[in-house]
């Protein structure tokens, strides 16, 4: 089965090996607090709605040249696929003591997991792309 084209019309996975010694492993925790952080509300969509979602994080790094700054724009992207949504299809609440009616659209459901039928799967398919956009003497992007 073909895969389909990544947005920059590459089929190929591009595996993320920083090449930048930008005060050494500090860039590292900025990218993965910067996804966690993307991830996190990644979590508050219904992906039910949506079969593919791509997110970008857009990274401005400074790397010393020469003694003059370079700024490259680093885009990390990654798609989310799934051929089924989410297991969880009960209420948003989860604060039981916000709740001061009792009808019913504001009882609070129980658990409602969907299980997978035979021959399906459900794929989190995690693709990382690297794209740089170098400023030189910050007049014009190349």
């Amino acid at each position: 089965m073909d895969e389909p084209p990544l947005p920059n019309g590459n089929t190929s996975e591009v595996v993320i090996q920083p090449q930048y010694s930008f005060f050494g492993t500090e860039l590292l925790l900025i990218i993965q607090l910067l996804w966690g952080i993307a991830e996190s509300y990644l979590h508050v969509l219904r992906v039910a709605l949506i079969r593919t979602l791509t997110m970008k994080l857009l990274i401005w790094v400074a790397t010393n040249s020469k003694g003059s700054f370079q700024f490259s724009l680093v885009i990390l992207m990654s798609r989310f696929e799934t051929t089924q949504g989410l297991f969880w299809g009960g209420t948003r609440n989860f604060e039981l003591s916000q709740m001061t009616r009792t009808i019913p659209e504001l009882v609070p459901l129980s658990p409602n997991f969907r299980i997978i039928p035979a021959g399906e799967c459900l794929t989190h398919d995690v693709r990382f792309n690297m794209h740089h956009a170098h400023i030189h003497d910050g007049s014009s992007v190349k």
